[in-house]
């Protein structure tokens, strides 16, 4: 009902961004074996504004997750993409900056492990929906575009049959335009 009215008022606007990622994968089963992956991040956003300090910010986020890690000296690389919708709510604490707060649902597109013998699909043993929550910043740079940074926590299980939790992580610097 709030977006409905934001709408019928003309308090709309929506953009599109991109950014940096750094992701790993958390929880016991990694712990000190991965490091961080740079990846990116591309999507569209909507903002509704609701009130004169309040907005909800629904997203579609195309992002390149996943981690790294090393055998011997050489490098290897797991790469998970996902689609991301994070429905950001956005408290605005000064004119131009709001620290923004809220869910995320996230559908697997892709998931290979570069390995010392190739790369190796392991989608299929791989939940295909992560649930998590972000939280962040954004800073209005004029009218149209903003910067933004945020934590993406991810609440399920990477690993269908892990022991013991295995989640996203994901810091995100992003810079959008409002269209």
């Amino acid at each position: 009902m709030a977006c409905s009215a934001a709408f019928a008022e003309g308090n709309i606007s929506y953009g599109a961004k991109v950014g940096f990622n750094l992701t790993n994968e958390l929880g016991g089963g990694a712990k000190g074996l991965h490091d961080m992956k740079a990846g990116y991040q591309a999507g569209l956003f909507a903002e509704f504004q609701v009130a004169p300090s309040i907005a909800i910010a629904p997203e579609v986020v195309f992002s390149d997750q996943g981690y790294s890690y090393k055998v011997g000296d050489k490098r290897y690389y797991d790469y998970n993409n996902y689609i991301n919708v994070p429905i950001m709510g956005k408290f605005y604490v000064a004119k131009d900056f709001s620290i923004d707060f809220g869910p995320q649902i996230g559908f697997m597109v892709y998931n290979k492990v570069n390995t010392v013998v190739g790369k190796v699909d392991i989608k299929d043993a791989c939940n295909k929906v992560d649930f998590g929550l972000g939280l962040g910043a954004s800073y209005n740079l004029s009218e149209n575009a903003f910067i933004q940074a945020r934590y993406n926590l991810g609440l399920t299980h990477i690993a269908k049959n892990s022991d013991s939790f295995n989640g996203n992580g994901e810091i995100q610097v992003s810079l959008g335009y409002r269209f």
